[in-house]
């Protein structure tokens, strides 16, 4: 044999082995890719499960506050439709009363720390009957507060 051919066979040997080696560890490796990809596609399936609960969740919250938010918004509009018409039953009461005998400055330095007294006290001098109601009442306070 010729030094030709046996060094050609040794650099075959050698390439063999490393060729080998290289193999062993791509299969080895292999399973590995195999197993991580399932455990990714379980990620992924869990994560768009979660996504989809979450959207769910979402859609029922916004509902649930949008309606709690018109409803908030009605009352609020009630209330102010009451104050409006609260306001105006004072100032018919305090025409009738006349500014002359009844201003702001003789109302609130009044003797009469009870509300419902002063509210009275202003129906009996408005010629109304003296009967205590819950509109007159805020109507006085929300004038008091003013």
């Amino acid at each position: 044999m010729s030094t030709l051919t046996k060094i050609l066979i040794v650099l075959l040997t050698v390439s063999s082995l490393f060729l080998c080696g290289i193999i062993v560890t791509y299969v080895a490796n292999a399973e590995d890719y195999k197993k991580e990809a399932s455990s990714l596609r379980r990620q992924r399936d869990t994560a768009k499960q979660s996504e989809k609960t979450a959207e769910e969740q979402l859609a029922k919250y916004r509902d649930e506050s949008e309606r709690l938010q018109t409803r908030l918004n009605n009352q609020i509009a009630a209330l102010q439709r009451d104050i409006s018409n609260l306001r105006n039953d004072l100032t018919i009461i305090l025409a009738r009363l006349g500014i002359s005998g009844c201003s702001n400055n003789s109302i609130r330095r009044s003797p009469q720390n009870d509300l419902r007294g002063l509210t009275i006290s202003l129906i009996v001098g408005a010629g109304l009957k003296p009967v205590p109601t819950k509109s007159v009442f805020i109507c006085v306070h929300l004038w008091l507060i003013q």
